[in-house]
């Protein structure tokens, strides 16, 4: 057994150890929520929707991949990176997600539209009313199932809506990526010169059961679409 001095030493280090994890994890979260803007790009092509991100046209939006772990584990960074941009023409919106994933086996599983299935996945949320209570959602799984839904009052959510839109989702080397194209007419959006959105994105990995956010949100924290980061750009 060694000296006491020694083992107060040790539990010392651990304690200290322990400590600068969690702070670690801490400033993460809070850069990640400080980074939560994504610029959106015009383009004068669509790209072509097949679920890959290598038409010329997404080189010209700007990337993010400011996401945070959230589940299992609140505030760490993702076990591996997602990285999304935005492209618009006077039609439509088009989200591009490429996600890495090396460490886990891709989950593609089918079912109907809008019918939750265990499967990799990712979800986008657009507060176009900027209202920071409602926000249309968009879910395409990387076997290509679509589901769409309305939120309202900040939290509440309903699966009756439905709108007609499109994605498609493919793998690649590095794991899967997803293109997703909205109509405008669809957003019901105030005519402004200059539009300011709400975003949100999570994927969700199905073998490590993990949700990385874009615009984090702690588990303990109230508000849902009131908590989303902005998506600029939009003119």
């Amino acid at each position: 057994m060694p000296p006491s001095g020694e083992f107060l030493s040790l539990a010392t280090r651990k304690r200290l150890l322990q400590c600068s994890l969690l702070a670690g994890a801490c400033f993460f979260s809070e850069m990640a929520a400080a980074e939560s803007s994504l610029r959106a790009a015009r383009t004068l092509n669509p790209p072509n929707l097949d679920g890959r991100l290598d038409d010329a046209v997404w080189k010209n939006a700007p990337s993010s991949v400011a996401f945070t772990q959230k589940f299992p584990t609140a505030g760490s960074p993702p076990t591996e990176p997602t990285a999304v941009r935005v492209l618009y023409d006077d039609h439509a919106l088009y989200i591009g997600i490429d996600c890495t994933q090396r460490l886990a086996p891709v989950v593609q599983r089918l079912s109907r539209r809008d019918r939750a299935v265990e499967a990799d996945t990712l979800t986008v949320s657009l507060d176009t009313r900027r209202d920071r209570t409602t926000a249309f959602e968009f879910s395409v799984n990387a076997a290509g199932v679509l589901g769409d839904s309305i939120r309202y009052n900040d939290t509440d959510v309903s699966e009756d809506w439905d709108e007609i839109w499109d994605a498609r989702a493919a793998k690649t080397a590095s794991g899967w990526s997803a293109e997703l194209m909205i109509p405008l007419r669809v957003l019901r959006f105030d005519q402004l010169p200059i539009q300011d959105w709400g975003l949100q994105i999570r994927r969700y990995v199905s073998q490590r059961q993990e949700t990385d956010e874009w615009a984090f949100i702690p588990r303990d924290a109230a508000g849902e679409v009131s908590r989303y980061g902005r998506l600029v750009g939009l003119e």
